[in-house]
């Protein structure tokens, strides 16, 4: 299995630059890309709800007991670099509960752990 390192500063605009000389099938680059759109569709709505809400960053500032600075941080960070505590606390202040959910993809995956 191939692995990239990255530091936080690293800012990858385009999946196919961090992908580019890794053996993968057109599927599995398929899905990568897929993921990515979902994921950076998400980080966008949670700003998004909150905003459709009005709920002001004071608001769920004040609601999560931090500051509204932590706030706009928060919203700021790639979802994927949120803790799930952290995630499930701010959608509590906007009403809302995470639930998160696992679920066996294929017998075959399973047999390869």
């Amino acid at each position: 299995m191939n692995s990239i390192e990255t530091d936080s500063s690293t800012d990858f605009t385009v999946v196919n630059d961090v992908l580019e000389g890794i053996d993968l099938s057109n599927e599995q680059r398929l899905r990568i890309g897929n993921r990515t759109t979902e994921l950076l569709d998400l980080d966008r709505s949670i700003v998004a709800l909150r905003s459709a809400l009005e709920i002001s960053q004071m608001d769920v500032a004040e609601a999560m007991g931090v500051s509204s600075s932590s706030v706009s941080q928060l919203e700021s960070r790639p979802l994927g670099n949120i803790k799930i505590g952290t995630l499930s606390r701010y959608l509590t202040s906007l009403g809302y509960r995470l639930k998160l959910s696992v679920t066996r993809t294929t017998d075959e995956l399973a047999a390869k752990a």
